[in-house]
């Protein structure tokens, strides 16, 4: 009995312990004669945690890296269905290192779609942009996260309760044999 109850007891802290997922990807864009590779890590960001991007810049027409490029970062908080919302929320001129790449960090204050432009050479010069869109998600709404632990709790209730009832059940026949 006090090993089930040990055991439940550790599904129960591992059901509602909250869980950390890392994983990161690459992403492939064209600006002009410009591949650029970004490197999200987390690949599905939550609100107010910082994301991390590696942009890596190799140029296509020589198929190397593209060494100490100047290029400016924005960010952008975009709305949905009317570009005329749209708001820049940062921007910085940035430069690739000895191995063609920019590293960056931002933390988004709030869900919605950002984009993050790279502008090579002319300001709004179009076919020198490109851009990744990403999308913060908040963390369950307390309503959603009160029920999933009152199921949790429910579950190992029940299995509780069968375990009792099961093991009376073995211990009056053994009494009875």
């Amino acid at each position: 009995m006090k090993k089930i109850l040990s055991l439940l007891l550790i599904l129960l802290f591992v059901l509602i312990s909250p869980i950390r997922v890392s994983a990161h990807g690459g992403v492939e864009k064209r600006a002009g004669n410009v591949l650029v590779t970004l490197f999200q890590t987390p690949l599905s960001p939550l609100v107010n945690e910082q994301v991390g991007f590696a942009y890596i810049l190799t140029d296509l027409s020589e198929s190397k890296r593209l060494v100490h490029k100047s290029a400016r970062l924005v960010v952008t908080q975009t709305a949905y269905n009317d570009p005329s919302k749209d708001k820049i929320v940062y921007t910085k001129e940035v430069t690739s290192d000895v191995n063609g790449t920019i590293n960056f960090s931002y933390t988004f204050p709030t869900t919605n779609y950002y984009d993050i432009d790279l502008q090579f050479g002319k300001p709004n010069d179009e076919v020198n942009t490109t851009g990744f869109l990403v999308q913060p998600r908040s963390l369950w709404n307390p309503l959603s996260q009160t029920l999933s632990v009152l199921l949790v709790i429910s579950i190992i209730i029940i299995i509780v309760f069968i375990s009792i009832v099961f093991i009376a059940k073995n211990k009056k026949q053994n009494s009875k044999s």
